[in-house]
C-alpha cells in the first residue's frame, strides 16, 4: 500500500517468491504480510484508523527536522570560521547529532518493538541505534566540552576547577554507559533495560548540574548577555528538567512495557541473538496507536535536540577570543567614523 492505498498484498516466502529475490512491494501500510527476504525478516501490519494523523506527523517532520535543519545547519556551517582547537571541535561535534537526528526523522524506529517505518536495511533498527550512539555521544560531549571551556576561562590558571573539569568528564563517561545499555535493551528487547538507560542518561546532565549553577551564579561569565551566560544559565535549567522528564515520565513508561510484557510471559533474546535479530526483522507499520506514546520525545529529539547542537557550533564562551575581539574593534571604529 502506498499509505493505506494497495500496491502489492498477499504473501510471499523466501528466494522463490513471485515479486523475485529479496521480497515484498510494500511501501507504506498494507495487508499482513510476512516475507523472508534477503534483507531479513518483516511484517507488515494493516494499516488502521489514525494512519492519516501519523502521515501529517510525519511530513511535518521532513519539514521541520529535515528541511529546516539542513537549511539551519548549512548557514552556520558557512558563517562561523572557528579561531581555535575548541570552536574547531564544537563545530564538527554537531555534525553526528544532526546527521543522526535527520536520518531519524525520515526512517523512524523503535527498538524493542522492531517497528519500522518501510521495510529498508536503511530502517534497519540496528542501524538506528548506531546513528543514534554515533550522534548522542557528539552531543554530551560538545555540551560537556563547552562547560569545561567555559571554567577554564574563569579560572586564573586556565585549567579550571578540578571537580567541574571532573563533572565534565564524568558526564561523558556515564553518558557512554547509557548507550551501552541501550544496545542491551535494543537486543534483548526488556523494557527493564530501556528504563535503566533513560535513568542513567539523565544522571549523566545530572552530574553536571552542579557545574553549571555553581558557574553562573559565583562566577563573572562576561555579562548578562554573554554565550557564556547563555550557555550556563540554560545548562543549569536543562540538568534539572531533563533528569526530571526521564525519571518520572520515561522511566515509569517503560516499567509499566515491562509488567505488562512479564504478564504476558514474554521471552527476550540473548545479546547476540538479539542483534541480529535487531539488523534483519522488523515490523512495518503506520498504525497511530503503536507510535503514539513514542511521537512527543521524537518530535523534540529531532528538532529542539538537534537545534541545540547547531546552536553550540558558536562555542560559548567568556570573552571573546582575541583575534574575534581585533574584528569587533575595527568595526566599531568604523561605525564611529
Amino acid at each position: 500500500r502506498l499509505w493505506g492505498r494497495s500496491v502489492i498484498s498477499g504473501r510471499s516466502r523466501g528466494r522463490h517468491s513471485p515479486l523475485g529475490e529479496g521480497g515484498m512491494g510494500t511501501l507504506w501500510g498494507g495487508w499482513v504480510e510476512l516475507a523472508t527476504t534477503t534483507t531479513g525478516f518483516c511484517e507488515v501490519i494493516p494499516t488502521a484508523e489514525g494512519c492519516e494523523v501519523l502521515f501529517l506527523w510525519w511530513v511535518s517532520m521532513l519539514a521541520l527536522a529535515v528541511g529546516g535543519t539542513a537549511t539551519l545547519f548549512g548557514y552556520t556551517w558557512m558563517v562561523i570560521a572557528p579561531p581555535d582547537a575548541y570552536g574547531l571541535a564544537m563545530k564538527w561535534l554537531a555534525v553526528p547529532w544532526v546527521v543522526e537526528s535527520m536520518w531519524r526523522t525520515v526512517f523512524p524506529s523503535l527498538y524493542l518493538q522492531r517497528f519500522a517505518f518501510f521495510n529498508t536495511p536503511l530502517n534497519a533498527i540496528l542501524t538506528d541505534r548506531c546513528f543514534a550512539f554515533v550522534g548522542e555521544m557528539g552531543w554530551v560531549s560538545q555540551t560537556a566540552l563547552a562547560l569545561s571551556h567555559i571554567d577554564r576561562e574563569c579560572t586564573a590558571s586556565g585549567k579550571g576547577r578540578p571537580l567541574i573539569q571532573l563533572s565534565a568528564i564524568l558526564a561523558v563517561v556515564v553518558y557512554a554507559l547509557a548507550e551501552g545499555i541501550s544496545f542491551y535493551n535494543m537486543a534483548t528487547t526488556n523494557e527493564w533495560w530501556a528504563a535503566a538507560e533513560v535513568f542513567v542518561d539523565a544522571v549523566g546532565y545530572v552530574v553536571m548540574a552542579p557545574s553549571a549553577l555553581y558557574l553562573i551564579a559565583t562566577q563573572d561569565l562576561g555579562g548578562k548577555t554573554s554565550s557564556g551566560t547563555l550557555f550556563c544559565g540554560i545548562l543549569a535549567v536543562f540538568c534539572v528538567v531533563y533528569p526530571l522528564y526521564n525519571f518520572f515520565l520515561d522511566v515509569p513508561l517503560y516499567m509499566k512495557r515491562y509488567h505488562a510484557d512479564q504478564a504476558a510471559g514474554k521471552t527476550y533474546f540473548p545479546f547476540w541473538a538479539g542483534v541480529e535479530d535487531a539488523a534483519t526483522r522488523k515490523t512495518v507499520t503506520h498504525r497511530l496507536q503503536d507510535w503514539e506514546q513514542d511521537l512527543g520525545w521524537m518530535t523534540m529529539y529531532f528538532t529542539v535536540g538537534c537545534w541545540s547542537a547547531i546552536l553550540l557550533m558558536w562555542a560559548p564562551r567568556v570573552r571573546p577570543h582575541p583575534s574575534t575581539r581585533g574584528k569587533a574593534a575595527l568595526i566599531r571604529l568604523d561605525t564611529k567614523c
